[in-house]
């Protein structure tokens, strides 16, 4: 393949670049792949793959090897820095020399991003973003649609699909994207998936019940993030109280809950309705956030 044309890019092409190596990194996420760029840059794959080729040959990241032990069947993991000293098999009961100068094994590549080069690292010192920053991750949203996370215990879930429903207009109105955990695709992180999710949420709603706040994962992972993420000021949060609980108690007690005057939605009379409130509720905050 070609890649002349790729050479010296120009400026934007290499901040958009650049952005996004940076997002990831400062997320502690250093893997890439052309599909990835091609997503977030929005060329197409055979674009996105000469991009990779050029910021390979400008160190901005690094190949990786997968290499299968003829003997043993491990994979053992390395740079191409380290592939070049030659190495052994990683498993401890092994410890094959694998001859990799012709690399006659089965083996996988793939690319990491090079942090001390894109984050100015030097030695050990850490650089880590635990958040984002609106302003450094504008092309990573989608146009005219706002990012909303739905946290939830599942012993509420009824709870968040009906709500999931009234906010069906907003959604096919483009103006919001709903995310919550029943959107995890098989064989992903968890984890990793919900951080990726909550950081990158413009609006974060949390659906208050005693189950909510005994659960450790609800309270403990999505909810303390919340609360540091809108300390940043890098989202809204808006509580939901589904069933009555002692949310007052909670750090929440600072925000203004939904439905109004706190009332649970299991003690409304028309439950429709106490959906609509909070429906109206999320629109004003969807309106403060365009402002």
């Amino acid at each position: 393949m070609d890649y002349k044309c790729f050479e010296n890019l120009n400026d934007t092409e290499m901040a958009n670049l650049l952005k996004l190596l940076k997002w990831k990194a400062r997320h502690n996420d250093c893997d890439l792949d052309y599909v990835q760029i091609a997503k977030y840059l929005n060329v197409d794959n055979r674009i996105a793959e000469e991009y990779i080729q050029y910021l390979h040959r400008k160190h901005y990241i690094k190949k990786w090897f997968d290499i299968k032990c003829p003997s043993c069947g491990h994979y053992t993991r390395t740079d191409e820095t380290e592939l070049k000293k030659g190495i052994n098999c990683s498993y401890v009961d092994c410890d094959q020399t694998l001859d990799v100068q012709n690399l006659k094994y089965k083996y996988e590549i793939f690319y990491k991003i090079n942090d001390e080069k894109v984050l100015g690292k030097k030695g050990g010192e850490q650089t880590v973003t635990q958040f984002k920053i609106r302003e450094d991750n504008s092309y990573m949203a989608e146009e005219g649609s706002i990012k909303v996370f739905m946290s939830y215990s599942h012993e509420d879930e009824k709870y968040k699909e009906k709500l999931d429903k009234h906010l069906a207009v907003l959604k096919r109105n483009k103006k919001i994207k709903t995310w919550n955990d029943r959107k995890l695709v098989p064989g992903k992180d968890i984890d990793k998936e919900i951080g990726k999710s909550l950081v990158e949420a413009d609006i974060i709603i949390l659906l208050l019940s005693a189950d909510f706040f005994a659960s450790e994962y609800c309270y403990c992972t999505e909810m303390t993030k919340a609360l540091e993420l809108y300390e940043e000021g890098q989202n809204m949060i808006v509580p939901v109280i589904v069933r009555s609980c002692d949310w007052l108690g909670s750090p929440l007690a600072k925000l203004v809950a939904l439905p109004k005057d706190g009332k649970a939605i299991n003690k409304w009379e028309d439950e429709d309705e106490a959906y609509m409130d909070v429906v109206a509720g999320i629109k004003k905050v969807i309106e403060e956030i365009g402002e």
